[in-house]
């Protein structure tokens, strides 16, 4: 007897444009690494940009059970990326993922660090006067994928960095912000929906620098390969006994973070450790990148899971959701 035919799944990715940046066509690999993965495990996954007028209908003539969301930005813009979700919740169409809610909330990054310091988890300092003591960092209030960023973002000097906030401004648009620069390691820690109110902790992965400081992971350590940021910046999965103690403190930390903003699906959380040893919460990336040689899939690897297995797992809460009505989703 013939096994039931699995549904199909698609796979919305942010509507690129004819020319890519390096993130965007990052956008497209993991899309397709996803659209393999799902394939694998017998899912028709076809591959669709996200077209709110037209999507409804792309999304009723395959025949899609539900969705798997990897809308990074809405027209062209990452601040607009939780709409993706909002427009899926809209039409009662189920998707992988983090809520709309959830993921408007962490695009702005000093909403998140005050909800931190209410929740008295720590987090680096907003810049302060009158202090020559400190180094800050200059960052986007919502863009990801470090654009903006580059070693001129991190001094001492407050004035010269708002000036900077000026320049990135008008060259990147959007708002800008200063926060305390935490020197000494950086080390981010996937968190992997189970079902439950707890998730699971992947391996940590730590993000080791060479040469000069700062040691920034900058656009062109993530993006720009002949760069010496690039070359200077190598993640690692190898810790010493002696990080046991820390370890176990992320992981305590991030699971705080997973409840405090009510997360789900899978998500990171990013740190840095001072050179006393103590974390600082970074940043919380509600969709994090999933393409083969990402951190959180290297995560999911040095777990001894297999990523289609995870992929899998990811689209599992959509199979048991209510099914959409094919031919009533409306745009």
């Amino acid at each position: 007897m013939k096994p039931p035919e699995k549904p199909c799944i698609a796979i919305i990715h942010s509507d690129i444009g004819k020319h890519p940046t390096p993130d965007d066509a990052d956008t497209l690999i993991q899309a397709q690494f996803i659209q393999e993965s799902l394939q694998n495990c017998g899912y028709h996954a076809p591959l669709l940009p996200f077209r709110p007028q037209s999507l409804p209908e792309k999304l009723n003539e395959a025949g899609a059970a539900g969705v798997f969301n990897l809308v990074e930005a809405v027209g062209g813009e990452d601040e607009r990326s939780w709409e993706a979700a909002a427009f899926f919740e809209r039409q009662s169409i189920p998707y992988s993922g983090n809520s709309a809610r959830a993921l408007r909330e962490l695009l702005n990054k000093p909403t998140v660090k005050r909800r931190l310091q209410q929740a008295g988890l720590p987090t680096p300092a907003f810049a302060e006067d009158g202090s020559q003591e400190k180094e800050w960092i200059l960052k986007s209030e919502t863009f990801h994928c470090s654009r903006g960023i580059d070693k001129r973002n991190v001094s001492k000097d407050l004035d010269s960095l708002r000036r900077l906030a000026r320049e990135c401004a008008a060259r990147y648009s959007g708002a800008w912000f200063i926060e305390e620069y935490i020197p000494g390691r950086e080390i981010n820690v996937a968190l992997l929906d189970n079902g439950t109110m707890v998730p699971d902790v992947l391996p940590a992965s730590e993000i080791c620098f060479t040469g000069q400081e700062p040691h920034i992971v900058d656009y062109d350590s993530k993006w720009v390969e002949n760069s010496e940021s690039y070359k200077n910046t190598t993640p690692s999965m190898l810790f010493q006994e002696s990080d046991h103690a820390l370890l176990q403190e992320l992981a305590r930390l991030s699971r705080q973070c997973w409840q405090l903003f009510s997360l789900r699906g899978y998500a990171r959380v990013d740190f840095r450790i001072s050179r006393d040893g103590r974390p600082y919460i970074l940043e919380i990336n509600a969709n994090p990148c999933l393409s083969p040689d990402a951190g959180f899939m290297r995560a999911v690897l040095h777990s001894e899971q297999a990523p289609h297995d995870v992929v899998r797992q990811l689209i599992e809460p959509l199979l048991h959701s209510a099914p959409v009505s094919h031919g009533k989703i409306t745009a």
